[in-house]
């Protein structure tokens, strides 16, 4: 678990470095256009990763360790020459794509981009494998090897061989091939023969995989056409900067809850959710702690982050962390249906709440701009939340333990009211600001807190019992 914070902050703190840098030499354009390319390599290059995820969660647990280094091989070597593949019909794709994109990016910077899918797809590859096996400290190092060859990679780049806008992407392609280095060695020997039958189930399953990994990842790519189309390349770099910070708590959020969800699966089966109340109230008020920060300070830390080229995200980033908690709401519904095998039920859920989500982000960043894409981002998971619990509703009662995440978007909504409002807005009354929603929230909180240090002692009492 250790490893996979470790990874989470570290991402987070490199990409943070990583703007810092970049923006000191490039403009808003240059980055918005650096994004835009980085989401389509992303995206060739987890199709290329191809089903390891889907064929290594189940079987690696009956299978020795020298099965496990077979098939560890085969996946290799079958993505390695899927990202081949994918970077030369990328390279094909790209002689025809857009003549304005392809104007603005440099024949150097092209190539780096078509260079990094082989060795993106490999890293990808090694995540999944490392995820089902539970080595989260190879993560960890992975994430600490790309970050820090990315950035050493940016600095040459920049300061040193002086490529300019092409800096940029050779640090990607630089930062990923240290990130398949890193996994590769630690595999520690690579066993052949490989196993046909290996091959075989890529192949049977891989149809079923590109059709699930579009769907996922479209809307990245939907999303930086639109916001470029309607608004401009430079508010692809505004969009993407304000979504570092909400991926950095999405992630955290997503490692507790992950110690959450086996209690939550039990408590489902006697419809009474008295742990995981008690659980996620306490994270929902870590969120609204964060979100009234955020409402106050995020626009002069920006500010010095992105040497003032990006300080629109800041006006973005209270509205995530609303995003953020409400994406976390309704975990007991969701329990639910995997309690009772309706795991599809689920998805589909998801995949309705995605479309409506989808059409209103066209719509709103049409009319509205960054406004109205982040309108349509909380409207995708409100969707989401009441479709789900409407599906649970038919199948047994439910309760409702989501009461305070609702109280505490409405207490950020107050707070991003009242700092608008305020003119100007000094250092003074950013501070005041901070210090008075942290008084209310913890303040209202009390019982909460309590409790969740109450049950988090007990369960440290019972696990030393044991």
């Amino acid at each position: 678990m250790g490893g996979y914070v470790g990874a989470v902050f570290s991402q987070t703190l490199f990409g943070i470095i990583g703007v810092y840098v970049g923006l000191s030499v490039l403009g808003p354009k240059d980055y918005g256009t650096f994004a835009l390319v980085s989401i389509i390599t992303g995206v060739v290059s987890s199709l290329a990763a191809g089903p390891v995820g889907i064929l290594s969660a189940g079987a690696y647990l009956s299978m020795t360790a020298t099965e496990q280094e077979r098939a560890d091989a085969t996946f290799l070597v079958l993505t390695v020459l899927f990202g081949v593949l994918f970077a030369i019909l990328l390279s094909i794709a790209w002689a025809f794509a857009s003549v304005s994109l392809a104007q603005t990016i440099s024949p150097k910077a092209t190539l780096f981009a078509i260079l990094s899918v082989c060795p993106q797809s490999i890293t990808i590859m090694y995540l999944s494998l490392y995820y089902n096996k539970g080595y989260s400290g190879r993560v960890f190092l992975c994430a600490i090897a790309q970050g820090f060859c990315t950035i050493i990679s940016m600095y040459l780049g920049f300061f040193v061989l002086e490529w300019n806008k092409a800096s940029l992407y050779s640090s990607q392609l630089a930062g990923f091939s240290a990130s398949a280095l890193v996994s590769i060695i630690l595999c520690k020997k690579i066993t052949y023969p490989l196993e046909n039958r290996w091959v075989f189930k890529w192949l049977k399953n891989y149809r079923s995989f590109f059709m699930n990994a579009i769907v996922s990842n479209g809307p990245q790519l939907v999303e930086g056409a639109v916001i470029t189309k309607f608004i401009g390349i430079g508010a692809v770099a505004v969009w993407l900067h304000s979504k570092l910070y909400s991926s950095l708590l999405l992630r955290g959020v997503k490692i507790v809850s992950l110690t959450v969800w086996p209690v939550s699966l039990i408590e489902a089966k006697v419809n009474n959710f008295k742990t995981i109340k008690k659980s996620w109230e306490l994270i929902y008020v870590c969120l609204a702690l964060v979100g009234v920060v955020a409402v106050f300070l995020a626009e002069p830390l920006i500010c010095f982050l992105t040497h003032g080229k990006l300080v629109r995200a800041s006006v973005l980033v209270p509205w995530w962390v609303i995003y953020c908690i409400l994406q976390n709401t309704g975990k007991e519904a969701e329990a639910v249906l995997y309690t009772f095998d309706s795991g599809r039920l689920a998805a589909n859920s998801q995949t309705y709440s995605k479309i409506i989500g989808l059409i209103a982000f066209m719509a709103l960043t049409w009319f509205f701009g960054l406004s109205g894409a982040i309108g349509a981002a909380i409207l995708e998971v409100i969707c989401y939340r009441f479709f789900i619990r409407r599906t649970v509703l038919l199948i047994k009662p439910l309760p409702v333990i989501d009461i305070w995440a609702f109280v505490w978007v409405a207490l950020i909504f107050l707070a991003i009211v009242v700092e608008s409002i305020i003119e100007p807005i000094t250092w003074e009354i950013r501070l005041l600001g901070v210090a008075v929603g942290v008084f209310i929230i913890l303040s209202l909180s009390r019982r909460i807190v309590f409790e969740a240090f109450d049950l988090i002692r007990k369960i440290s009492i019972a696990a030393s019992s044991k």
